[in-house]
C-alpha cells in the first residue's frame, strides 16, 4: 500500500469551506477510483483550521493516477487561495 498523509492549514476564515472541499474529494476520490482504498480528513480538537489527510492507495501508480483525475485536478486549483500551509509525506506501508 502506498500512504499520503498531508497536513493542511486553513487562511483566516477559510476553514469551514476547505473542510467541505476535502470531504468532498475524499468522497470522489472513494467512488471514482478503484485505487483509491482510504480517504479520511480529519481536525483537529482545538485547532479547527488545521486539517489532516490520511490517504491510502493500492500502489504508487494508483496515486499517481489519483492526481491526473479531472475531479482531484479542479479541485487542487479551487482550494489553492484558501490553503496557507501544506505538507505532504508519501509513505510504503510494511
Amino acid at each position: 500500500m502506498f500512504i499520503v498523509l498531508v497536513s493542511l492549514e486553513a487562511k483566516p476564515g477559510g476553514e469551514i469551506q476547505l473542510g467541505q472541499m476535502l470531504k468532498s474529494q475524499a468522497a470522489k476520490s472513494l467512488e471514482e477510483e478503484p485505487g483509491c482504498r482510504q480517504f479520511d480528513v480529519l481536525t483537529y480538537k482545538d485547532k479547527s483550521e488545521h486539517f489532516l489527510l490520511y490517504e491510502v492507495y493500492e500502489s504508487e501508480q494508483a496515486f499517481s493516477d489519483h492526481l491526473e483525475m479531472n475531479h482531484t485536478m479542479a479541485f487542487l486549483n479551487e482550494v489553492k487561495p484558501l490553503v496557507c500551509q501544506k505538507n505532504e509525506q508519501h509513505l510504503f506501508s510494511v
